[in-house]
């Protein structure tokens, strides 16, 4: 591979303390003809195949990692910039080790439970397999495969989700506002709707051809999050780009979520629901008042459709009077999935099955609301769930859009994680804002929208208006038991606590903790999830904030504030973030003690099913976490 001891010069540089052994490595394998096993006579797999072994013969790095294949030769093919470091990411093997026991100790010991706590480790040390006796059971090879299993692919994860029967609306889908234009013109609905819905086809358009920026997290990015960097590590094989960008701590993540973005919808089904993508599809769906409009943003050649015929066919849209309809379609997405999935089978068989494809099909979801937002707690309400019947929950997400221009993402969380989510958001942000297609000033192309725009009507009978008017019945008495409500601090944000040297998610996870103890008298299990998509097909795991640390800190401010000093105070608060910037890392690793990983290799390993281990009374414990 030409120019190969420039490019590993130039990652010894960069890397940091520890991977300059391995670059060395792989240079004294290259003179001496050593790679891994038979160096192959092609130049162009010399590096790789170093690399590979040099890494592999470094306990300290390679303890944490499986190679997901062997390399192979990638040049001389086009490759995929969006996904260069897909092919070779690692993928997550973990051994249950005795630190794994302490954090679910320290977490039970967080927890008021007298005399039940300690029950699981009991339970399971019975068993003879837990930590310390690990390593028999593990022998099993079935049970290593399917620890495997579980730990490099996201399978339990789409089953957990698709198999969950609950509503998914204030269950499962979450949102992320967009901030304001920050020219204020631009906030006007139509202009905000056009232009978003353009730069949404942009990023459609670039992550298909491959073109969209690698996702990675730049532990160092004055070395990694350059141009250099990003020149060089075109020119690497795709099997050697995740290592490389390893040496450098930079950790690329994984993207294949990516494609569900679009053309998406999770179909509800009896016992476990599908996701359905259809990428041919060109068209757009857009809600609004209840009624259904679809017309095409993408022309037969693939390119988009003009910004002026986009915005001529939302206006004639938001021109539509006709008033909302008696039976809403869209309630019927806020169901318990098996009575949507019964619904669904009739309206299909009823007529309706074309209507449903061009839904089920659309790139995505436009939403256009005919109300200004009041405050951040109409918003919260507005996006997360609204009333009802312009959302199509089960659309991969919903782009809603009031009618003072404040925008927001509904996400269905079955077939993805935020990180694809938020990824998205910006760049439509970026991309909308500092590259409108349209102006305020814009006029809409002259085109005969009425042909253009199809409304879509579907047929219902008595059974299906009386399931929408039941799914209406149950949404608006779940709605009715949220409360949202706010306090804006003005005194001191993230950037006085990093001052402080303290982490402002570990203070708001102590908040959490102090506000429960003192409306409620005790400390609860708290839940938070950690993206683990440095690895392939991660997607997340928990954290468990609640600790000792939390415990004694809480009570010390809450029940005992004048037996302690400010500086003893204050440094109570300093171990708790300590502890849980390693519980943070422990968990984006997928080593936490009482995490979703460690549960399943719990079960898997010790003959216990997980259904048993999780009805514990000290776990049940922690499955209803503040």
């Amino acid at each position: 591979m030409e120019g190969w001891g420039e490019l590993l010069s130039w990652l010894m540089g960069c890397c940091g303390q520890g991977c300059e052994e391995v670059v060395r490595e792989a240079q004294r394998r290259h003179r001496h003809g050593k790679g891994e096993g038979q160096v192959p006579e092609d130049s162009a797999n010399v590096l790789p195949a170093l690399i590979h072994g040099a890494i592999r013969d470094f306990p300290t790095i390679s303890g944490k990692f499986k190679f997901s294949h062997g390399f192979q030769n990638k040049i001389g093919k086009e490759q995929n910039n969006t996904l260069i470091f897909r092919e070779d990411m690692v993928s997550f093997v973990s051994d249950m080790n005795r630190d794994e026991e302490e954090r679910i100790l320290s977490v039970m010991g967080s927890l008021h439970l007298p005399g039940i706590w300690h029950s699981p480790m009991a339970l399971l040390r019975r068993r003879g397999c837990l930590f310390l006796n690990l390593k028999t059971p593990l022998r099993d090879t079935s049970v290593h495969r399917s620890l495997s299993w579980m730990m490099a692919s996201s399978g339990p994860w789409f089953d957990m989700y698709l198999c969950a029967r609950d509503s998914i609306v204030l269950n499962f889908n979450p949102f992320m506002a967009f901030n304001p234009d920050p020219k204020s013109e631009y906030n006007d609905q139509l202009t905000r709707a056009t232009n978003m819905t353009v730069s949404a086809i942009r990023f459609l358009k670039t992550l298909r051809a491959g073109l969209l920026e690698p996702e990675v997290f730049h532990l160092n990015p004055a070395k990694s999050d350059t141009d250099t960097f990003k020149r060089l590590i075109r020119f690497v094989p795709s099997s050697l780009s995740w290592y490389g960008a390893y040496l450098v701590n930079a950790y690329p993540l994984d993207m294949s979520q990516y494609f569900r973005l679009f053309n998406s919808t999770r179909l509800p089904k009896p016992i476990q629901d599908e996701l359905f993508t259809n990428e041919k599809a060109r068209h757009l769906l857009v809600l609004r008042k209840g009624h259904f409009y679809v017309f095409d943003v993408l022309d037969q050649d693939g390119n988009i459709v003009g910004a002026s015929e986009i915005q001529a066919h939302l206006k004639y849209i938001l021109s539509d009077s006709s008033p909302a309809p008696e039976f809403p379609l869209a309630y019927l997405t806020t169901e318990n999935r098996d009575v949507w999935a019964e619904l669904r089978r009739k309206l299909a068989s009823g007529g309706n099955e074309e209507a449903l494809r061009k839904v089920d099909s659309a790139v995505f979801c436009l939403c256009l609301d005919d109300f200004p937002i009041k405050d951040l707690i109409h918003l919260s309400h507005n996006m997360l769930h609204g009333d009802g019947t312009n959302r199509w929950f089960d659309k991969s997400f919903n782009l809603i859009i009031a009618k003072d221009g404040t925008a927001a993402i509904n996400f269905e969380h079955a077939w993805g994680d935020g990180v694809a989510v938020l990824r998205f958001l910006n760049e439509v942000f970026k991309d909308s804002t500092q590259a409108p297609a349209v102006t305020p000033q814009s006029q809409p192309a002259r085109t005969d929208s009425s042909v253009a725009v199809q409304k879509l009507n579907f047929k219902l009978n008595d059974a299906l208006k009386t399931g929408i008017s039941t799914a209406k019945e149950k949404f608006d008495a779940t709605v009715k038991t949220l409360t949202v409500d706010l306090i804006q601090f003005q005194r001191g944000g993230k950037e006085f606590l990093k001052k402080q040297k303290l982490s402002p998610d570990s203070v708001a996870q102590l908040a959490f903790q102090m506000a429960f103890l003192r409306q409620y008298g005790q400390t609860v299990a708290t839940y938070e999830s950690c993206s683990t998509a440095a690895f392939k097909h991660g997607r997340t795991e928990t954290i468990r904030p609640a600790s000792i640390f939390t415990k004694r800190c809480s009570q010390a401010f809450v029940r005992e504030p004048s037996k302690y000093s400010a500086g003893e105070l204050q440094q109570m608060m300093t171990k708790c973030s300590t502890y849980h910037g390693q519980l943070t890392k422990e968990a984006a690793m997928g080593e936490m003690g009482l995490g979703s990983m460690p549960l399943g290799r719990v079960a898997l390993s010790s003959g216990v099913s997980l259904s048993n281990i999780l009805l514990l009374p000290s776990l049940i414990s922690t499955a209803f976490p503040v």
